[in-house]
């Protein structure tokens, strides 16, 4: 008998023993669990800030060379202008030829004349005009002798100066257009530096813009990775993700609607803008253009998205559990859905497009925020 006891009092002991083991894997593990969750969850933050970061900087790299381009482009045109100018330049130059090739005749002409009048002088000999008018034997022949040595004299002034002239007028007029020409050849050689310049810089931004759009891809294939071990598990957990926080903190929600924070409607009491009646309205509306980004607020457990006879196409997205209360996000009135009920989805992550489906006068998000379902004030948790 005694035996009979110090057996069943062992197996109790060791029933209790296996209880009190039992129940300590069981809280191991799902405090692991949660620690897991909660680390998997930063590292998707962490992964999606930095693809959205590289994005970022491809952008404005991009920004940049099309920036560049458009410098090159205005160069491109400023040198075809002076290339213009310049062939303009060289038909004036090639007048100017023309022109000197006519004052090289014109000064032949005169040269010649020149030598007309010494071939006279040679007819009188080497003796000065004094001699050669009291050399004469008639009045007649004086008079004729006058006008020759006249007519020679006037000759020989005429040339002189024409010489003169036309040989200023060359000198100007080549020294101007080769002046032109030469600031032209500058201006371009000029222009060709600064275009080759740019080139270099396009060159060099496009390698970094290349660079930034391998990072931002290769971070986004690491978020969906980090998203589908986040999926296994919960998944492993039993799908559920109560008990967690999601990594979320409540006091840093991110506005789901970038760029766009106009308030249309409040939560509280309104006359609704379809039936006209003094009601609650349990939610905040957002105006926003049709198809502008809504994000997740913070990482969540998509479970519902589908259309609603009066939200429309709508998302309610499970939060985690905050001060031992169960919260949920629902996004109504969307134009598209980009993620399905069963998904988890992250800090930032695009889970739809605004739009103007179900009871709604226009396009604009409707957001409410749920405590164990219960609706509260939205403007509590998000601030502009």
């Amino acid at each position: 008998m005694d035996k009979a006891k110090r057996i069943i009092a062992l197996l109790l002991a060791l029933m209790l023993i296996v209880g009190i083991l039992a129940s300590t894997i069981s809280v191991v593990f799902a405090s692991t669990t949660e620690e897991q969750i909660e680390d998997l969850n930063q590292q998707v933050q962490d992964a999606t800030s930095n693809a959205a970061e590289y994005e970022k900087k491809a952008k404005a790299l991009l920004d940049e060379i099309a920036d560049i381009d458009k410098e090159i482009s205005e160069i491109n045109d400023r040198i075809r202008m002076y290339n213009d100018d310049l062939n303009e330049t060289q038909v004036l130059l090639d007048a100017a030829q023309e022109e000197l090739d006519q004052a090289i005749a014109d000064r032949a002409r005169y040269q010649k004349l020149l030598e007309e009048r010494l071939a006279v002088m040679y007819m009188y000999g080497d003796v000065g005009y004094l001699e050669i008018l009291f050399s004469s034997e008639s009045l007649t022949d004086l008079i004729s002798r006058i006008e020759v040595i006249t007519s020679v004299a006037r000759y020989d002034r005429e040339i002189k100066e024409e010489l003169v002239k036309l040989e200023a007028k060359i000198q100007k007029k080549a020294d101007e257009i080769a002046e032109k020409k030469a600031k032209i050849e500058e201006l371009i050689a000029d222009l060709e530096a600064e275009e080759s310049r740019l080139e270099r810089k396009k060159s060099s931004k496009s390698s970094l813009y290349d660079s930034a759009r391998a990072d931002a891809a290769m971070w986004a294939a690491v978020t969906k990775t980090l998203q589908d071990d986040l999926a296994e598990l919960y998944a492993a957990a039993g799908g559920d993700y109560t008990g967690t926080t999601m990594g979320n903190n409540l006091n840093n929600l991110l506005w789901p609607t970038p760029g766009y924070t106009y308030i249309t409607d409040r939560y509280g009491m309104r006359d609704h803008p379809i039936d006209g009646i003094y009601t609650m309205h349990y939610g905040l509306d957002i105006g926003a253009p049709s198809n502008a980004k809504i994000i997740a607020p913070g990482n969540g457990y998509v479970s519902y998205a589908r259309y609603h006879y009066s939200f429309g196409n709508c998302i309610k997205l499970e939060i985690g559990e905050h001060d031992g209360k169960e919260y949920q996000l629902l996004f109504a009135h969307a134009n598209r859905l980009v993620v399905k009920e069963g998904e988890y989805v992250t800090r930032g992550q695009v889970i739809a497009y605004v739009g103007s489906t179900g009871d709604s006068t226009g396009p604009h998000l409707h957001l409410e925020v749920r405590r164990d379902g219960d609706r509260i004030n939205p403007e509590l948790y998000f601030k502009r």
